[in-house]
């Protein structure tokens, strides 16, 4: 996948596009566009080429509509979206997982210390290209921008036996190092995801819309 993007014509294209995205919603560039970028460009790869590969003007379009309905943080320059899904995020796992709430607690250790590239790059940090393109085609078909905080939570409990042995100093560079490895992996976190979403009062979830 690295490859790809090494090429000097994707990196200025990646550039180009980055730029245009900021002078149009007239923002500094953040953190993590680059990433959400990158899947949409990798369209473009000869690996993906068995269908009409999209032109630029259709990856920046994709690009841009991806990221108004299901990252919508970059929107804004003090992220108050991403402080909400932060506190979200916490309280479904209170109610879920008491026991890793009240540890992460206990280590001093919040949402924003580790969530964060998860939130605004949907896992695309964390997860192999090809992986990353398949979890989102489940993300689009699923139409629903706030579920991936049940999958936050999925992936949390799924390392539950890692987080709960590991010392305090180095709790965060294990939960941020946490992401998606296999398709078999992504099968079972999705899985639990939709079921910690149907166990999950509505009023909560609706709120999350």
């Amino acid at each position: 996948d690295m490859e790809f993007f090494r090429r000097p014509g994707v990196r200025r294209k990646m550039e180009a596009m980055l730029t245009c995205w900021c002078q149009q919603q007239k923002s500094k560039y953040k953190q993590g566009l680059n990433e959400v970028l990158a899947p949409f460009l990798y369209l473009q790869s000869e690996e993906q080429n068995s269908s009409p590969a999209p032109s630029d003007d259709e990856v920046f379009a994709f690009f841009t509509a991806f990221l108004k309905r299901f990252v919508p943080f970059f929107y804004s320059d003090d992220f108050v979206q991403l402080q909400s899904a932060f506190v979200f995020f916490r309280r479904l796992l209170l109610y879920h997982r008491p026991d890793l709430h009240n540890l992460l607690v206990e280590r001093g250790v919040s949402p924003d210390m580790f969530c964060m590239p998860w939130f605004l790059t949907l896992f695309a940090s964390k997860t192999p290209m090809k992986l990353v393109l398949q979890l989102w085609d489940r993300h689009l078909e699923r139409g629903e921008p706030s579920f991936f905080i049940f999958l936050s939570v999925a992936v949390l409990t799924h390392a539950e036996k890692d987080v709960m042995s590991t010392e305090r100093s180095t709790l965060p560079e294990i939960l941020t190092s946490l992401g998606i490895r296999s398709r078999d992996e992504l099968e079972s976190l999705w899985t639990a995801a939709e079921g910690l979403h149907i166990r999950t009062p509505a009023p909560f979830t609706a709120r999350l819309r």
